[in-house]
């Protein structure tokens, strides 16, 4: 039986042992998460925070979905059903409503519902859910009415309370009609309900990826996922539904390994997103080892302090974790693909909001290194 431990290694140790790749100046800094072989109980504690009240699924079947997706031999169509498929049952149930929708009609009309339930909202039941997937289309056809689908998502919302996350599968291509374009009715949906966009783009071009870009741009809370990081970064969608607190607990154990590695806090300056030197050191030892290790992968999650409104501290926290992705992009030439960005704003404190120092504390970003081959 395996779980998790956290634990401070030497420095030697660490060096010659662990993250081989990592300068001896940059090692003190990175705290080692170890998994082990037990041999006696396990306690396994995992605390979930839910992030949504609610989540939709806008599904694309629509023609262009027919095209085969980059090597893998498979449709789009059929490589956004298989994501569905695995992320569902991956889901932990805390309690959402859930609904699932096609927004390709069988033929074009400006009088007919773009959107077609499969589960029509209501409380998520996982059993329920795979078998609305299972039903979905097996043949990619018809116009991709995109604006239309929006445009139908507010009688849904209007139903709802707290916070939805809209989960839409596109391309960008859309069926132009009269009326806003998809950017100008997804401004106007996140204008009138507490709702985030998650645009899982498949974009063939710079125009499409330009307009799934404005999509996502309409509140911080929004963003596109590339389609090609959701079949292989499950945390691309923590801050949409739920976010991991806790860690597993051991009694006893005997071998370990590496399961990930947690950096010391990157921390900034007030209303700053700008890298300190000493937060330079420590990203240049990560992106030393990241470089002599191909397979592990990081993500940043940013935070801020409670000073100001909170969607202006969602988009500094945003800033912050991409101003440390972009840093080693820059610097050391890692894969965009490698670097997964999570924001909470002034969420998850660590310090106490009504100090300076605790202000300072928590203006910050997190680093953990996953992705260990092996584990």
């Amino acid at each position: 039986m395996k779980t998790t431990k956290t634990k401070r290694i030497g420095l030697m140790a660490l060096l010659g042992i662990i993250l081989l790749g990592l300068n001896a100046t940059n090692v003190a800094a990175f705290e080692v998460l170890l998994k082990q072989d037990l041999v006696k109980t396990v306690i396994a504690e995992q605390d979930l925070v839910k992030i949504a009240d609610n989540f939709i699924i806008l599904f694309n079947s629509s023609s262009s979905m027919a095209d085969t997706y980059k090597n893998t031999g498979m449709t789009k169509l059929d490589v956004e059903k298989m994501i569905l498929a695995y992320k569902n049952a991956a889901l932990p149930d805390l309690g959402y409503n859930a609904g699932l929708y096609t927004f390709t009609p069988k033929e074009f009309s400006l009088t007919l519902k773009a959107l077609k339930p499969f589960y029509e909202m209501k409380p998520y039941n996982r059993a329920d859910f795979a078998n609305a997937i299972e039903q979905l289309p097996k043949k990619a056809s018809g116009p991709t009415l995109l604006q239309q689908g929006l445009h139908d998502l507010e009688s849904i919302l209007a139903g709802l309370s707290g916070r939805t996350a809209v989960f839409v599968f596109t391309d960008g291509q859309y069926s132009k009609g009269s009326g806003l374009n998809p950017t100008q009715i997804a401004r106007k949906l996140a204008d009138k309900h507490n709702v985030c966009f998650y645009v899982i783009s498949n974009a063939p071009g710079a125009v499409e990826h330009q307009l799934l870009k404005e999509v996502a741009s309409v509140n911080e809370c929004s963003r596109v996922i590339p389609l090609g990081a959701m079949l292989g970064r499950p945390e691309n969608i923590l801050g949409a539904l739920y976010v991991v607190v806790d860690i597993l607990t051991v009694q006893e154990d005997t071998v370990t390994k590496v399961a990930a590695v947690k950096m010391d806090n990157i921390l900034f300056d007030f209303n700053s997103t700008a890298i300190s030197p000493e937060s330079k050191e420590e990203l240049n030892g990560l992106g030393q080892f990241l470089q002599n290790n191909s397979k592990p992968y990081v993500i940043f999650s940013g935070f801020s302090d409670a000073t100001g409104p909170a969607e202006y501290n969602l988009a500094l926290s945003r800033q912050r974790a991409e101003s440390a992705a972009v840093y080693l992009v820059e610097n050391f030439n890692i894969d965009p693909f490698r670097i997964v960005t999570l924001w909470y704003g002034k969420n998850l404190p660590v310090a106490d909001n009504d100090t300076p120092a605790g202000r300072s504390k928590n203006r910050r970003v997190v680093g953990i290194v996953a992705g260990f081959e092996g584990n």
